[in-house]
């Protein structure tokens, strides 16, 4: 896959950043699984439905970026949550029902978010039809271009109606992702 990768400025906000907008019970589920090895994914339901809306738009493979915020240790320790705000559709590709290949203009129109204080947190993808896995090639991409601990991979068969999660550079599986009940 060939991609125009933009410099990695992600900040770190302090995870007190995230449960000031949540109420008491939401919170307190995130300080008692800052003790877990995996950090929490809130997926933001304005996110979730652009990519659904996507991946079911036709019936070869789609994808794009997942943009949001990262939750943890300011200088660069754990991260403790990482929420998805907003889902990038790529507008520029080649894919049949088994292959992509994403054009970089996805990587500009994700850099539109950074004014609001948003960055690129992973990407997504679907395999209609296949299930939801990592594939060898899945697993490079996510190596090669979302190497960072916070990086996410999602892969969507919209057919089956089947996800799954991926973190790292060593697409490690992740359980689903809470969708968070506040908007903002």
């Amino acid at each position: 896959m060939k991609w125009n990768e933009l410099s990695g400025d992600v900040v770190r906000l302090p995870i007190t950043a995230l449960t000031a907008q949540l109420g008491f019970v939401d919170a307190a589920r995130i300080f008692r699984v800052l003790a877990a090895e995996a950090p929490v994914v809130l997926y933001r339901p304005r996110a979730a439905q652009r990519v659904a809306a996507h991946a079911e738009s036709r019936r070869v493979e789609l994808g794009g970026l997942l943009v949001g915020k990262v939750f943890g240790d300011p200088a660069g320790g754990r991260v403790a949550a990482i929420e998805i705000c907003e889902a990038v559709p790529s507008e520029q590709f080649d894919s049949t029902a088994v292959s992509l290949s994403m054009g970089s203009e996805v990587w500009q129109h994700a850099a539109v978010y950074r004014k609001d204080d948003l960055h690129v947190v992973g990407w997504y993808h679907t395999h209609p039809n296949l299930g939801a896995f990592f594939s060898g090639t899945d697993r490079s991409t996510q190596r090669g271009f979302f190497r960072e601990s916070y990086s996410l991979g999602l892969v969507l068969d919209p057919i089956r109606n089947q996800e799954a999660w991926f973190i790292g550079p060593e697409s490690e599986p992740v359980p689903s992702p809470r969708i968070a009940r506040t908007q903002t």
